[in-house]
């Protein structure tokens, strides 16, 4: 899923890694919601290349494994969050709304992490 609010909310679902690439370069999305399972081989390298491609855009996991192992390696790939798919009714929104509006901590955290990349 790609949300943008440079086209109101507009979601958008892909079958596969190639297909969501160059819709996500087009589209340059504020967010994206990406099923941790969708390449095929199981890599999570996809988002990396996503990150190359979309360096603004905020990257949420989705997976049905809870598993610490899946979580690291979704966040070290680039996704700011991770969300397990049986809780999706009640956590998805929350993730996705923490993404688009910081909080005034997760801004100063930024804001420094921003600083620090300069020096």
């Amino acid at each position: 899923m790609l949300a943008s609010r440079r086209c109101s909310s507009r979601w958008s679902s892909w079958l596969n890694v190639t297909s969501l690439l160059e819709s996500a370069y087009r589209l340059q999305p504020e967010a994206a919601a990406l099923d941790v399972s969708l390449a095929r081989d199981g890599s999570l390298a996809w988002i990396a290349k996503l990150r190359e491609r979309c360096p603004d855009t905020k990257l949420l996991a989705l997976s049905v494994h809870d598993e610490p192992n899946v979580r690291r390696t979704a966040t070290s790939a680039g996704c700011y969050g991770f969300v397990l798919k049986r809780a999706m009714s009640t956590d998805l929104l929350p993730a996705v709304e923490r993404l688009l509006v910081p909080t005034p901590n997760q801004q100063r955290r930024l804001s420094t992490s921003d600083n620090n990349a300069e020096e």
